[in-house]
């Protein structure tokens, strides 16, 4: 039986959720040091309510009580469901958590200490094993790892100086994790160590694992594959993929098996050490493709940022079909036997059951109307 993998995919360039640092110079000139300390002791005298950081980058603070910061309008960035029971956990730019179980969504509930930090992805391998990770982009910065066992959530642990960015879990006590710069880390009974690095141009952005002894992952602008000896090789990039765009889904559902798809609807298909197109998505239009979710060979789901689904059942592509027509879906999760879920960017769950989409369901929804 297909287990689920972790099929989140985060455009970065579309959520300003995270603001990035700049360092400044100061020269060695004594006028500026000069400068510097008179405005230090200006601010001294002028911000009694101001605090200075001492810059030591370590664990964020923890999470505030402003009730505004959390359970508000919210980003639903990533899902992931798990078959038998079938169950499903949805994560926001929050540091929230939402539940699917027995037919309803729980309410959100708060990671502890996430400092409304995005959680990046989120990877279940059964109903009583998901890990969510996250972090900063910050070079040098903190990632983070969550772990939901048997319904309860454990405490927030920081496993890396390099924010975690997606996750899959492939048995009920090992995932992999992929970090900025390419770091591999493996997660083995609630521990996590290094595995190595993958160097690409702009660092791994999602991986999928249906076992420990083979994994996809996709830069934006390349396709890697790891072997059952642990090494990763290139099997596609820009060039022989003659690929204009950025690559933004990938699923490996069984072994030797992985669906990829870029920005503008074209899917690769990855099958027994060999790489071809799979065609075009077929789209009313050239519309931003985001993430993919495959459940065996030849059977998949992929949404589009503008709301359409398109379905591919035994290798043949369906007309597409509108799901979400205003709130821009941004995830989606499906398990063996084709059922999925999906979540969107204003708050907004859909699931497919039986071969149908279901309307909207608000899980998320803001208290201020």
């Amino acid at each position: 039986m297909m287990r689920d993998l972790n099929l989140t995919i985060f455009n970065r360039s579309a959520l300003s959720v995270k603001a990035k640092k700049s360092r400044r110079y100061f020269g060695r000139n004594w006028r500026n040091y000069l400068a510097i300390l008179f405005i230090l002791i200006m601010l001294t005298v002028t911000c009694s309510s101001c605090s200075f950081s001492s810059g030591k980058n370590t664990a964020p603070p923890p999470a505030s009580d402003d009730p505004g910061k959390f359970g508000s309008y919210r980003f639903l960035n990533t899902v992931s469901c798990a078959p038998s029971p079938f169950m499903c956990v949805a994560g926001d730019d929050a540091g929230g958590i939402m539940i699917y179980k027995n037919g309803q969504w729980s309410s959100p509930v708060s990671v502890k200490n996430l400092n409304n930090d995005l959680i990046d992805s989120i990877s279940c391998y059964s109903s009583s094993l998901c890990v969510g990770v996250g972090g900063s982009e910050t070079p040098g910065g903190y990632g983070y790892a969550f772990e939901l066992i048997n319904g309860k959530l454990t405490p927030l642990k920081y496993v890396s100086k390099y924010g975690l960015d997606s996750i899959s879990c492939f048995s009920q006590s090992q995932c992999m994790a992929i970090a900025s710069g390419g770091l591999i880390l493996l997660y083995d009974h609630g521990s996590w160590r290094s595995t190595g690095v993958v160097h690409t141009r702009f660092g791994l952005r999602t991986i999928s694992c249906p076992t420990r002894n083979f994994c996809g992952a996709i830069s934006q602008e390349r396709f890697d594959i790891m072997r059952s000896n642990g090494q990763w090789i290139i099997v596609g990039n820009h060039t022989s993929l003659q690929n204009d765009h950025y690559l933004e889904g990938i699923s490996c559902p069984v072994v030797g098996y992985c669906m990829v798809n870029d920005s503008n609807g074209k899917v690769f298909k990855y099958y027994d050490g060999t790489l071809k197109v799979s065609g075009n998505v077929p789209l009313p239009a050239p519309i931003y493709v985001h993430p993919i979710s495959c459940w065996s060979i030849g059977n998949c789901e992929a949404i589009t940022v503008s709301g359409y689904v398109i379905a591919l059942r035994s290798g043949v592509w369906s007309k597409p079909v509108m799901m979400d027509p205003n709130n821009g879906p941004d995830a989606v999760s499906c398990v063996s036997g084709g059922t999925c879920m999906a979540v969107d960017q204003t708050g907004h769950a859909f699931l497919l059951s039986h071969g149908k989409w279901s309307k909207g369901q608000l899980i998320e929804a803001d208290p201020y109307g």
